[in-house]
C-alpha cells in the first residue's frame, strides 16, 4: 500500500465529477503514480455525534494499516464529498482480487477510525471494480448508492454496490409500481405473518439463498428441518404456487429485495 500525496488531486476531481471527457489517459494519473490497472473506490460517510474537529487523519491510519496487513493495492485518499479512497492494483491482481482485499481493509480501517474516535458513526460504501478511467464517476456513484441503500436492505454499515445493485434498479421504479409487484407476489405471507408474528417471509428467503436446500436452511434458521418443511408447506398454500419451480423463485426473490426497500 502506498500514499502518493495528501490532499486533493485536482485531475481525480476533474473525473469523479465528470468534467474530464477525454478518453486519452491524462499524464498528470502517471505523474501521482496512477496506471492502467483495475481499480475501485472506496468511499467513507463519517458523522459526528459530538460537537467539534471531525478531522479523521485517514491517511495515517491507512499508514498503520500498511505496517501491519499484507495488501496488494496502492491508494489516493482524496477529499471529494467525503472521504474517498481510490485503491488500485499492483501487478497482476484479478478483479475478484481487488475486490476481496478492499473488502477486507474496509472493516480494518473501520475499527482504527471508531477506536480513535468513539464519538462517530461512519458507513463504508465499496463500487466494482472499473478498468477505464472514465468510469470514476460511474464508480463513484456506486459507491455513493451502497452506503444510502445497504444499511437499508442488509443492516451493515460496509457495503460493496455489485450486492445492492438489484436494489438500485428497484430504487429506480416508481414506488406505486413497486409496491403493486411485491403485493402481487408475496402479500399473502406478509399479511399472515403480521397477524401471526411469523417468520414466513424471512424462511422463504433463506430457502430460496439456500437454492432450495432445505436442511442448509434450517441451519441458517436455527430450527428443525420439519419446521422449514412445515412452514414451505404453508407458503405455497397462501400464495398458491409450487416453490420448486425456478422461475417462480426468482420472481419470489426479486419482490423480496424490492419489499425490503418498501419497508422504510
Amino acid at each position: 500500500m502506498k500514499n502518493n500525496g495528501k490532499g486533493s488531486f485536482e485531475i481525480f476531481h476533474s473525473l469523479l465529477s465528470g468534467e474530464s471527457s477525454s478518453s486519452s489517459f491524462p499524464p498528470q494519473l502517471q505523474e501521482i503514480g496512477f496506471n492502467h490497472r483495475p481499480y475501485i473506490l472506496l468511499l467513507i460517510n463519517i458523522e459526528t455525534k459530538e460537537e467539534g474537529d471531525s478531522l479523521i487523519p485517514i491517511g495515517r491510519m491507512l499508514e498503520k494499516l500498511n505496517q501491519t496487513e499484507k495488501v496488494d493495492f496502492k491508494y489516493w485518499n482524496i477529499d471529494f464529498n467525503g472521504h474517498l479512497i481510490i485503491l488500485q492494483g499492483k501487478g497482476m491482481v484479478t478483479d475478484e482480487h481487488l475486490l476481496l482485499q478492499a473488502e477486507r481493509i474496509a472493516p480494518l480501517l473501520e475499527g482504527l477510525i471508531t477506536e480513535s474516535n468513539p464519538s462517530i458513526s461512519l458507513t463504508m460504501g465499496l463500487s466494482k471494480v472499473k478498468k477505464e478511467i472514465h468510469n470514476m464517476k460511474e464508480g463513484f456513484r456506486e459507491a455513493k448508492m451502497a452506503i444510502q441503500l445497504g444499511p437499508r436492505v442488509k443492516s451493515t454499515n460496509i457495503n460493496d454496490y455489485a450486492s445492492i445493485e438489484v436494489e438500485d434498479l428497484f430504487n429506480q421504479i416508481p414506488k406505486d409500481v413497486l409496491t403493486q409487484y411485491v403485493l402481487s407476489m408475496i402479500e399473502p405471507i406478509i399479511l399472515y405473518d403480521k397477524e401471526n408474528e411469523g417468520e414466513l417471509l424471512k424462511t422463504l428467503e433463506t430457502y430460496l439463498f439456500s437454492r432450495g436446500r432445505i436442511e442448509d436452511a434450517a441451519r441458517a434458521l436455527f430450527v428443525h428441518r420439519n419446521t422449514v418443511k412445515f412452514r414451505l408447506s404453508r407458503i405455497e398454500d397462501l400464495l398458491g404456487v409450487d416453490l420448486k419451480s425456478s422461475d417462480l423463485a426468482f420472481k419470489l426473490q426479486l419482490s423480496i429485495k424490492a419489499a425490503k426497500l418498501l419497508d422504510d
